[in-house]
């Protein structure tokens, strides 16, 4: 429900997206077209490879992606943590889509 929700906030403002519940099937995706992604938001807790693993492997590809984790924990990922690991910032689940929405913008806007 959430990836749903999250889709359809973002694609309503007209933003082109791309969804997928199974990382390894993300990242298979990803690596097969890493340029058609501007930004790629990943949740840390996910079965097979969490975000935190999903970020290394996407940065592997493209040092210079732009993600963003998302989690509904604040003491297990913290924004210093989420730069540490190479992610651009931190979105605390959860969360409203319109608060999504300026928060992709700005992530975009910043970097």
């Amino acid at each position: 429900p959430v990836l749903r929700i999250t889709e359809r906030a973002l694609a309503k403002v007209g933003y082109k997206i791309t969804s997928l519940s199974d990382p390894v099937a993300a990242l298979g995706l990803y690596s097969e077209n890493p340029n058609d992604f501007d930004i790629v938001i990943t949740d840390i807790s996910m079965p097979e490879m969490s975000g935190d693993q999903l970020t290394a492997k996407l940065l592997e590809i493209n040092p210079q992606q732009l993600i963003v984790l998302c989690t509904g924990y604040s003491e297990k990922v913290t924004a210093e943590s989420a730069k540490k690991l190479g992610a651009k910032e931190v979105f605390l689940k959860p969360m409203k889509p319109t608060e999504l929405v300026r928060y992709v913008r700005k992530v975009l806007d910043e970097n």
